[in-house]
């Protein structure tokens, strides 16, 4: 489906100067150069190597200029008790070789470098939210993930207040 769509807009796009065969395929001129056609859109996304340069008490433009981008939403904006804004953030992951037998890959771990090896990518769609208090610095930071863990993170604290 999505290739026909880059077909159909290719042929609207370039009019004249391509021609389809008989199977309904593109022949395109090696002297035009393709361009992708945007479909679709993104937020622009921050990471968790500029989060943790986050600290508190930070004003919100110290914020937005750590995180390299503005907020993708707010949830709330008050004067008397502060604001809550929304960022969209991907984590960092490897693409590993997987070996069908299992000893070659118990071997391949044990190297270090290999820990530490494979082609860079960044996966998920994962939301930060910032509160800032009424005099607009930053207070808190919490994740999604860390909004479905908000219970058994407060019971953690809490047992490790009580073990001080």
């Amino acid at each position: 489906m999505k290739s026909s769509i880059y077909h159909l807009a290719f042929i609207l796009l370039a009019g004249n100067l391509l021609s389809i065969d008989s199977y309904c395929q593109i022949q395109v001129p090696k002297s035009i150069e393709l361009k992708p056609v945007i479909l679709s859109t993104a937020p622009k996304y921050t990471t968790i190597d500029n989060i943790l340069l986050l600290e508190f008490d930070m004003s919100f433009e110290e914020v937005v200029a750590k995180l390299g981008v503005a907020p993708n939403n707010f949830l709330v904006l008050s004067s008397d008790v502060g604001s809550i804004y929304e960022w969209m953030y991907k984590r960092h992951e490897r693409k590993l070789p997987i070996f069908l037998d299992e000893k070659i890959q118990i071997e391949y771990f044990k190297n270090i470098e290999n820990l530490t090896s494979g082609e860079s990518k960044y996966v998920g769609e994962h939301k930060l939210y910032c509160i800032f208090d009424a005099q607009n610095k930053l207070k808190r930071m919490i994740s999604d993930e860390g909004l479905k863990e908000t219970n058994s993170i407060i019971e953690l604290i809490q047992k490790y207040n009580n073990n001080q």
